[in-house]
């Protein structure tokens, strides 16, 4: 019976009917490897491979299919605030909060389907995304969840093959579904920004070697080209016209503003007051001297959508304004700032 069993359901499946038969009846190992109980997963090796940060103080942290809780104590004990586990396995929760109940850990009995509410600064989804038909849906799911700073530790199978695709790879107790490496970077990640940070290894019963990568949400990068008139600004930015969502040009932006028939900010009348001008120059230290320099700085970031990939600002900006900019820029975009070198 048990090998008939064996043979046609996967072995998370067949945990979740026999791992808490009592032992004399029949005796299983735990998916993950615990202190006091040997596991088929070797979890402190897998440990080292997905890099955590040592360091989680203060931190938000969900881990995707915890299993047994192994990943959450981890979090826990590297000082995370929060720690949701969510597995819709039921027994493999109960001996996770038989075995974590002291660490401020909430175990959730549900599926992956609906994730608790973000956002998180780390999100782990290991040793899963094969067991998901759609996993498309479920990462943009989780980057809708992470923090501007967060990060996705995504451990998972990938196949050798070179096209894009998903292919259906047979294991000792299952056929399952794994990306191939361009499917994978080029669709089902498409939302993040990517590192691989640790090369493939196999697994026993899997032939499909598992990767680690830790997945950023994208953010636009905005270049601040700063200088003096004559420098070179627009020329560089020319440049970089072909790569860059967008060049905005600040001579332009504060041109188009002092000439508007409306205004509805303070830095558009007092930019109307100064309209025309021969030394923009003086448009721009003004600006500090009124005391606009953080509503002007507002008035650049609404340039800038979440959606942009590469934005280039050039022109005159004052250390008041780079200062106010950047600050309205934090959460949004990675900026450079970047200035030329006169010898």
């Amino acid at each position: 019976m048990l090998t008939q069993l064996s043979n046609s359901i996967s072995f998370k499946a067949l945990y979740k009917y026999i791992h808490f038969l009592p032992a004399r009846h029949f005796v299983i190992k735990t998916y993950q490897t615990h202190t006091d109980v040997p596991g088929v997963s070797n979890s402190k090796r897998k440990l080292e491979r997905l890099k955590i940060p040592a360091d989680l103080t203060g931190k938000r942290v969900l881990d995707i299919g915890c299993n047994e809780g192994f990943f959450c104590a981890e979090f826990a004990r590297r000082g995370a605030r929060e720690v949701v586990g969510v597995d819709r396995n039921k027994p493999a929760l109960d001996f996770a909060r038989k075995h974590y109940g002291n660490l401020p850990i909430n175990f959730i009995n549900q599926s992956w389907d609906e994730l608790p509410e973000g956002p998180f600064d780390l999100v782990l989804w290991s040793s899963a995304i094969h067991y998901e038909p759609e996993p498309g849906k479920i990462l943009r799911n989780i980057e809708s969840l992470l923090s501007p700073e967060g990060v996705l530790i995504l451990e998972c199978g990938v196949t050798a093959t070179s096209r894009k695709e998903m292919e259906i790879v047979p294991r000792k107790n299952d056929s399952l579904l794994f990306p191939t490496m361009s499917y994978l970077m080029e669709e089902l990640l498409a939302p993040f920004s990517t590192r691989r940070q640790s090369q493939g290894e196999t697994t026993d019963g899997d032939p499909t070697p598992r990767y680690v990568f830790h997945c950023y949400r994208k953010r636009p990068t905005v270049v601040l080209l700063r200088g003096n008139h004559n420098d070179g600004k627009t020329y560089l930015s020319n440049l970089l016209t072909t790569s860059a969502s967008k060049v905005i040009s600040l001579d332009l932006f504060i041109s188009r503003l002092g000439r508007s028939k409306f205004q509805h900010s303070e830095t558009e009348k007092y930019l109307q007051e100064k309209m025309p001008a021969r030394d923009l120059s003086a448009v721009y230290r003004g600006i500090d001297a009124a005391g606009l320099t953080k509503d002007y700085a507002r008035q650049i970031r609404r340039l800038i959508n979440s959606t942009d990939e590469l934005v280039v600002i050039e022109g005159y900006m004052t250390e008041l304004q780079l200062t106010a900019l950047t600050a309205e820029l934090n959460d949004h975009a990675v900026v450079w700032d970047t200035s030329r070198v006169k010898v």
